[in-house]
C-alpha cells in the first residue's frame, strides 16, 4: 500500500451516561470474579520457634563468661608474655575471656601501657615482673 496523508482525524467518544456505563461494563468483565474456598486444614500464619526468649536468657546465665580470681588471671598474663612482650587489651582479653574493666584493674598493678610509636596502645609486663 502506498499513498500520501492528506487529512489526518482524530475521534474521541462523546462522555456521556451510555459512554460511562459501557466502560464501567468493560471493567468489570475484565476482572475475574472473586471465590470463597473452603479449606479442610487449618493454615498457619506464625512460624513456630523453638528456641524462646527465656531459654536464651537461661542460656547466656549458664554459657556465659565466667570471673575468674585474680590469681588465675593474673597466671594467664603471665604465661601470654612469656610469649610475646606486647600485648594489646584486645587480645589479652581474647586470651583472658574476662571483661576490660577486670583486665584493666590488674594490668595497671603489673604492666605498663606504652604511649610511644613503636608500641603505640599496647601493653607490656613491667620491670620487676620480667624475667626475659
Amino acid at each position: 500500500m502506498e499513498g500520501w496523508i492528506t487529512h489526518k482525524m482524530q475521534c474521541l467518544p462523546v462522555y456521556n451516561t451510555q459512554y460511562l456505563k459501557m466502560k464501567e461494563h468493560y471493567l468489570r468483565s475484565a476482572k475475574p470474579p472473586r471465590r470463597v474456598q473452603s479449606l479442610n486444614h487449618i493454615v498457619n500464619n506464625y512460624k513456630p520457634v523453638s528456641s524462646h526468649a527465656h531459654n536464651k536468657d537461661d542460656c547466656k546465665r549458664k554459657d556465659g563468661p565466667k570471673m575468674l580470681s585474680k590469681d588465675n588471671i593474673m597466671n594467664l598474663l603471665f604465661q601470654a608474655f612469656d610469649k610475646h612482650q606486647y600485648y594489646t587489651l584486645k587480645d589479652l582479653q581474647f586470651i583472658t575471656k574476662q571483661s576490660v574493666f577486670v583486665l584493666k584493674a590488674i594490668l595497671k598493678d603489673i604492666g605498663d601501657y606504652n604511649k610511644d610509636p613503636a608500641h603505640k596502645k599496647m601493653w607490656e609486663l613491667k620491670e620487676e615482673y620480667r624475667h626475659y
